[in-house]
């Protein structure tokens, strides 16, 4: 599910810039609705990764959202679609941010919150998890800041957005690969005693056995 927001929000934004058909408008809507899912996305990915139960304030953080996203998409007044200008011969687009795109920002922020207090106590019980934790949560940061940033000036036209989304992606991967790896040298781990238990033992059969061991 992580993969199909993040697939949602960059393709989304890229083919906008790229005024794909059926146009800026329509990719601006799934791009912005692959962002508001990420949170969400993420939280079922952090709760299986850990082994853990989904809860109900995932289930209301989804409602709550689409129903933004469909306010939004309707009258556009949280976040409205960018406007396209030339900036040095290039065609660039820009977000006109306003206040009312807290309403984005607020959910979005406290269920953060919220997935922290779930990875404290998962961290807490196998401390083993955390440094595989690491990686998810750095790329959950990458994203939330890459999307704030949208509001500064500096980064007006540049995209920011996608570029977040791209080290996102690159640190999830890594989190996958290290708990892959991490669980095949816990399996060898626990392999070795049985391992050395046969090699001792078949030593000994093999002395046993031979025509030297009655001397």
């Amino acid at each position: 599910m992580v993969l199909l927001g993040l697939l949602f929000w960059t393709g989304g934004s890229a083919f906008m810039r790229a005024q794909f058909w059926p146009g800026c408008e329509f990719w601006y809507q799934i791009s912005l609705l692959g962002i508001l899912l990420l949170p969400y996305a993420y939280y079922r990915f952090i709760l299986a990764f850990g082994g853990v139960r989904n809860g109900s304030a995932g289930r209301i953080y989804l409602v709550t959202m689409l129903i933004c996203f469909w306010v939004n998409a309707q009258f556009g007044v949280f976040l409205e679609s960018p406007k396209m200008i030339e900036k040095r011969g290039l065609q660039t687009f820009v977000y006109e941010i306003t206040p009312s795109i807290i309403v984005f920002f607020i959910p979005a922020g406290l269920f953060l919150i919220h997935l922290f207090v779930i990875l404290v106590r998962i961290c807490k019980e196998n401390p083993t998890m955390k440094v595989q934790y690491e990686p998810v949560m750095m790329g959950v940061l990458a994203l939330f800041f890459g999307n704030a940033f949208l509001g500064i000036p500096f980064f007006s036209g540049f995209p920011i957005d996608i570029l977040s989304g791209v080290v996102n992606v690159f640190l999830l991967f890594y989190a996958l690969i290290r708990r892959r790896l991490f669980r095949l040298q816990f399996v060898l781990w626990r392999r070795i005693p049985v391992f050395c238990s046969c090699i001792f033992k078949y030593h000994a059969v093999s002395a046993k056995d031979s025509p030297y061991a009655a001397g």
